[in-house]
């Protein structure tokens, strides 16, 4: 048998994973804000386009993942230096109503809220601005703010020897921890249905690879980096083991990274060579135009457009164009 983990620990585990994936983040910030601030012009762009609702959300990760970063560096600090109290450093570190470890616990929340917001809204988006695609997951969403506020409350007003994976806490850990999971699930599959939907009706009219293959892939290793992490929090607090602290804590920091691979992906390392095309799928005749098939992806839009066909009838229009980086 396995010997327990002690929570003293656990919380300096969580320091050193924390720290290594706090560096990670910040290059990935770093080369995200490069991507967003400096895109590369094509020689028919004539000014930057920022996308300054995304550059904020950048931002307000790394600043979240920042803090958390000191919070926990505190809350050590105390335990292990400034504590000198006849509980000792276990039950010192089992304390989670310690002002330091709640402040983390709901700079995790918002950042793990920020997240699924923009899942979310980045589906309804794709999904033509198509409300009821997105009605369950804002149901979820709803709900999972209401269950994070709770969960909050229930850390601030624990009892002092309370842990993480103790009896008051775990149970709603393991809900907060699966409606996450669930969401993001839902809403990566939500999008990737759709962009393959998309690339099936375009592979006849392309020349080449398809640009939504590529688009696809970023978009699946991005989900699968940050759902595969939260299944690992999720068996971590179902084993009641106290390394969930580690996991809760490097949580904070995967959403940053997995967040900004998608920009730098997208927008800088992995653009693939393929034609710029425009293509408009109804119920008329196929159009589209294509420029020479060496360009270089620096911007993709996909645009689903509703519309009526020559009969009446509903249909849709698809427009997918990419910019070239001559």
């Amino acid at each position: 048998m396995l010997a327990p983990f002690p929570v003293d620990e656990a919380q300096i585990v969580a320091q050193f994973m924390q720290c290594i994936a706090y560096g990670i983040h910040i290059v990935t910030f770093i080369l995200c804000i490069r991507a967003l601030v400096l895109p590369r012009r094509n020689k028919h762009q004539k000014s930057i386009n920022v996308d300054w609702s995304m550059f904020i959300c950048v931002i307000a990760m790394g600043i979240i993942a920042t803090l958390a970063v000191a919070f926990e560096l505190l809350s050590n600090i105390h335990t292990f230096v400034l504590y000198h109290g006849p509980r000792g450093t276990v039950s010192e570190a089992s304390d989670i109503s310690y002002w330091p470890n709640f402040w983390q616990t709901i700079l995790y929340v918002l950042q793990a809220a920020l997240e699924d917001g923009i899942l979310i809204y980045r589906t309804y988006c794709v999904f033509s601005k198509d409300w009821r695609i997105i009605i369950v997951q804002v149901v979820g969403y709803v709900g999972l703010l209401g269950g994070s506020g709770y969960f909050v409350w229930q850390e601030i007003t624990a009892k002092e020897s309370e842990t993480l994976v103790g009896p008051e806490l775990r149970p709603g850990m393991i809900i907060y921890i699966s409606a996450t999971l669930a969401l993001n699930l839902a809403g990566t599959l939500l999008i990737v249905y759709k962009i393959r939907s998309l690339r099936s009706q375009t592979a006849s009219i392309l020349i080449g690879p398809s640009p939504l293959t590529h688009v696809m892939r970023v978009v699946i290793d991005s989900g699968l980096i940050y759902t595969t992490w939260v299944l690992v929090c999720l068996v971590t607090a179902l084993a009641r083991s106290n390394a969930l602290y580690a996991c809760i804590t490097v949580t904070g920091q995967i959403i940053g990274i997995a967040f900004e691979l998608i920009f730098i992906r997208v927008k800088q390392d992995t653009a693939l060579g393929v034609p710029t095309t425009t293509t408009s799928l109804d119920s008329g005749p196929l159009q589209f135009t294509a420029s020479d098939s060496s360009a270089r992806i620096s911007r993709l839009h996909i645009h689903t457009v509703p519309s009526m066909g020559e009969k009446g009838e509903s249909s849709s229009t698809f427009i997918l164009r990419a910019e070239d980086m001559a």
